[in-house]
């Protein structure tokens, strides 16, 4: 909170109270509006990263191939996934999406 009131009095030197008190309660709305917000983004991180496939090789019993992924994001939340499975036996269905469409093409080249 020291920083919030070295802020105050950068930016209210001059001012009468009433300035004051008005810039106080902007600057307090601000910082709680910021913090729910990354609230928000580090739950959205979270939740994105647990549905993505983490454990490798993902089918130890299967020697015919190997799969490895990692998923970073440039952002806290990205667009980006990735998912494998079988469909039978012996299809397996490999996905990977990019919801911003921005960067797939441009990493697959």
């Amino acid at each position: 909170m020291g920083e919030f009131n070295n802020i105050y009095l950068l930016i209210l030197e001059g001012r009468d109270l009433t300035d004051y008190r008005r810039t106080e309660e902007a600057l307090r709305d601000t910082l709680t509006a910021k913090e729910r917000i990354e609230s928000e983004l580090r739950i959205a991180h979270d939740i994105q990263m647990e549905i993505i496939p983490r454990t490798f090789p993902p089918f130890p019993d299967r020697s015919e191939f190997d799969i490895y992924a990692v998923l970073e994001p440039a952002k806290e939340v990205g667009g980006d996934l990735y998912d494998f499975f079988f469909i039978g036996e012996y299809h397996l269905c490999f996905v990977i999406g990019d919801v911003s469409d921005k960067g797939f093409r441009r990493h697959c080249l």
